[in-house]
C-alpha cells in the first residue's frame, strides 16, 4: 500500500482549483441549507480566530526527506521571515460583511471580539466525528448567548514552493488556507463547513529582500480570493 501524502496537485483538481478538504482524509464539506435562513429568532457569534504562531511563511511541497526539507527551509529564510510577520486582516474585514449581512436578513449577530487561538480550543471527548465540530464551544456559545457560531480560522497566509530534494520546481506561489464553519450549539453540529486552499502567481521578479514586494501581493490576491469563495459559500442559499 503506498502511504505516501496526498499531493498537492492531486488535491487541488479534487478541490476544483479553489477548494479541498484539508489532508488527505477529513472532514467533509457541508453546505448551509436554505431553511437556516427562515429562522429569525436565532443568534448567531461570529468569530475570527487568531492565527497560530507557525500559521505564517514559506510552505514547501513535493519529494522531500527531513534533511533536504530543512535545506530548502534555510534557502528561504529571508521570504519565510518576512512573510511570518503577515496576517489575513482580510478575514476581519469578512466577518464584519457576514455579521451585517445576517442582520439585514432579520437574524441577530454578535461580533465576537475575544482573541482565541485554535491552540487554546479544547477538542471535544471522542474525537474526530464526520458532521460534528473538533473543538468544544459550549462555553464560548453560553458566554456570549448565541445558539450557533460562525467561525472563520486562517489556517495559512503565505506562499508555496514545490522541491524536488533540495532543488525548487518552481517560483513561490501566494497562497492562503482557512477554514468556515457554521456550529449548532450545544449539539455541535456542523450546519457549514468549507476549507478553502488558494494560490496565486507571483510576478517575476520574486526575489526581493527584505519586502517582497511581488510575493506580498500574490499572497494578497490569495487571501482576497479565497476569502471571495468563503463568503459566496455561505451565502449561496440565502435567496
Amino acid at each position: 500500500m503506498n502511504n505516501a501524502p496526498c499531493r498537492p496537485a492531486l488535491a487541488w483538481l479534487i478541490a476544483l482549483a479553489v477548494l479541498l478538504a484539508a489532508g488527505c482524509a477529513g472532514q467533509p464539506q457541508v453546505q448551509l441549507k436554505q431553511d437556516f435562513w427562515a429562522d429569525k429568532q436565532q443568534r448567531v457569534g461570529v468569530l475570527v480566530l487568531d492565527p497560530r504562531a507557525d500559521a505564517a511563511g514559506v510552505r514547501t511541497t513535493g519529494e522531500q526527506g527531513l534533511i533536504f526539507y530543512a535545506i530548502s527551509n534555510a534557502q528561504m529564510g529571508s521570504l519565510n521571515a518576512h512573510l511570518e510577520k503577515q496576517q489575513p486582516v482580510e478575514l476581519k474585514a469578512m466577518a464584519d460583511r457576514v455579521a451585517l449581512r445576517l442582520k439585514e436578513r432579520g437574524i441577530t449577530a454578535v461580533s465576537i471580539e475575544k482573541k482565541i487561538t485554535a491552540t487554546e480550543l479544547i477538542e471535544r471527548p471522542g474525537g474526530y466525528r464526520e458532521g460534528f465540530a473538533k473543538y468544544d464551544f459550549t462555553a464560548l456559545g453560553a458566554q456570549y448567548k448565541v445558539d450557533k457560531l460562525l467561525i472563520l480560522s486562517p489556517e495559512f497566509t503565505g506562499s508555496e514552493r514545490g522541491y524536488y530534494v533540495f532543488m525548487p520546481t518552481g517560483d513561490p506561489r501566494g497562497n492562503f488556507r482557512s477554514v468556515g464553519q457554521l456550529v449548532e450549539i450545544p449539539s455541535h453540529k456542523l450546519l457549514w463547513y468549507r476549507p478553502i486552499d488558494t494560490l496565486r502567481t507571483v510576478k517575476e521578479p520574486w526575489d526581493q529582500p527584505p519586502d517582497f514586494p511581488n510575493v506580498t501581493a500574490a499572497m494578497r490576491e490569495a487571501v482576497n480570493a479565497g476569502i471571495r469563495v468563503l463568503e459566496a459559500d455561505l451565502f449561496w442559499t440565502a435567496r
